[in-house]
């Protein structure tokens, strides 16, 4: 029995070395960590953001790697022994899935793992689960996760998103080389947040006058954006403001003189000044 123990000693040991032969020449890109705020600014004023229905919204390797890598690695060691920490982690999009490559602050090899992840609506959580796992080239049973202080990482290796009050995360899918996430708005809380004080009733009232018909709700939606750009000082795209004069001509002339009043009513000078000019 001894020997038996000493024998699968030697092999792990022998396995470990050559994987870090194997291994010795890669590095583990460092990323910038990318707060709540990049997030909301690419979903909500960055896109084509449409308040009535499904978006969607691409983010980059690169992008992917400043929103989760820095909170996997923390996710990660909260569960481990501080002699076994996690001091980096990268993602590589590839093939549909996430290509994980970790660095331990007193190992010197490089753990990989494949990566699935998913969205659970329920727990407000995305998940990730361990489909592969590897030092270097070689592949290893995920049994040896108890190794490296990972016993339990399929059942707490997850983000929480239920901080993000503006959205309403729908579905998260993993393409070849960025992750796509389908989102509904939470009107209220955009509107409550980012709409200057003095226009939240003057957009409240316009989302009333303009939802009769798609045509009327396309400047509506449109209205929206525009307040939320200049709420934060936001430069408007030329496109947008191409958008609000052609929504404005397709309104009937009824609804545009009921529009124009209201305007006038809330005193929203930069409006008028687009939309009649």
């Amino acid at each position: 029995m001894k020997f038996l123990k000493l024998l699968l000693l030697i092999i792990l040991i022998s396995i470990i070395v050559i994987g870090v032969l194997a291994f010795s020449g890669e590095n583990i890109e460092s990323t910038k960590k990318l707060d709540e705020e990049f997030l909301i600014d690419r979903v909500v004023f960055k896109s084509n953001l449409d308040i009535y229905n499904k978006n969607t919204v691409s983010f980059t390797e690169e992008e992917v790697n400043g929103l989760l890598a820095k909170r996997l690695v923390d996710r990660l060691n909260s569960n481990m022994e501080k002699n076994k920490e996690i001091k980096n982690v990268y993602l590589n999009l590839k093939d549909g899935k996430i290509v994980t490559k970790a660095s331990f602050k007193n190992s010197p090899f490089i753990l990989i793992m494949d990566l699935n992840i998913s969205l659970d609506l329920d727990r407000n959580t995305l998940n990730f689960k361990v489909a592969d796992f590897k030092i270097g080239k070689l592949p290893l049973p995920n049994s040896l996760l108890n190794s490296f202080g990972l016993k339990d990482i399929n059942d707490s290796l997850y983000l929480n998103i239920n901080k993000l009050e503006e959205i309403d995360i729908l579905d998260i899918n993993l393409n070849e080389e960025n992750i796509e996430i389908s989102y509904k708005t939470n009107n209220d809380k955009i509107i409550e947040k980012y709409v200057p004080k003095n226009q939240k009733e003057f957009i409240k009232e316009i989302e009333s006058l303009l939802e009769k018909s798609e045509t009327s709700k396309k400047l509506a939606n449109n209205i929206v954006r525009a307040a939320l750009l200049y709420g934060t000082e936001t430069e408007m795209p030329g496109s947008l403001i191409d958008d609000l004069e052609n929504n404005f001509i397709s309104l009937d002339n009824k609804t545009k003189a009921n529009l124009v009043f209201t305007m006038l009513k809330y005193n929203i000078d930069y409006f008028v000044d687009i939309l009649l000019k």
